[in-house]
């Protein structure tokens, strides 16, 4: 009975030295927590390396930006012919009292939006038409020469901002672009009707003309575009 109970006594003295030799063992946790803090030193240096990319990125940002800036250039050049045509809404303005083309060059210029208010001044256009005022014919799309030659018809009418000459011309309206085209023969006498017109109407354009005579003797044609 001694022998048991000395037994059982040395049995709870081993166990209680055991414990601390328990608590050290489980004291390597804090290895483990400086583990996960060298990853997350780890992820610290991740995020330097992901700022790092940010940088990099914007220095292609920034290249790009420089690109964009750099492709601006200044205004085209044009010399009136369809390939270096200037586009809708601009025209090919040549040096003063020149026209483009046959070696001139001109820049594309944007065309005034209004001419309200400008008076009346006969200004030839490079086009070989007679309109009311140089902003007009900037309007329309066409640049005016030199000057010195350029007369108004000897009995205009008016053609949009164009002036044709009674009798021997008519007017032809193409889009937003007017001119004035030579009278057929058959269309000169008194009585003669659109139906003179049938061989001239609209030749470069598709689609249907409208024709009228107006009171005067005057012929307007509306090149109808349907493509």
């Amino acid at each position: 009975m001694r022998i048991t109970t000395c037994t059982v006594g040395l049995f709870f003295i081993l166990l209680t030295c055991a414990a601390p030799a328990c608590t050290e063992s489980s004291g390597a946790s804090p290895s483990s927590t400086s583990t996960g803090a060298s990853s997350g030193g780890g992820g610290e240096g991740g995020g330097e390396g992901g700022a790092a990319g940010e940088g990099a990125g914007g220095g292609s940002a920034s290249s790009s930006s420089s690109g964009g800036q750099g492709g601006a250039g200044g205004p085209k050049s044009c010399d009136g012919t369809f390939a270096t045509w200037c586009g809708n809404g601009v025209y090919c303005d040549a040096p003063e009292g020149t026209c483009p083309g046959g070696g001139v060059l001109g820049t594309c210029t944007p065309k005034p939006k209004d001419c309200a208010g400008e008076s009346m001044a006969i200004t030839c256009g490079c086009n070989g038409q007679v309109y009311i005022n140089a902003c007009e014919a900037y309007r329309s799309g066409v640049d005016v020469g030199l000057q010195d030659a350029c007369q108004a018809p000897a009995e205009p009418f008016a053609c949009g901002p164009v002036l044709c000459e009674n009798g021997t011309e008519y007017c032809e309206r193409l889009n937003s672009s007017y001119r004035c085209k030579p009278l057929p023969a058959a269309c000169q006498s008194p009585d003669a009707m659109c139906g003179c017109l049938n061989d001239v109407l609209c030749v470069a354009a598709p689609g249907l003309p409208e024709c009228l005579k107006d009171a005067d003797g005057h012929f307007f044609v509306t090149c109808i575009v349907t493509e």
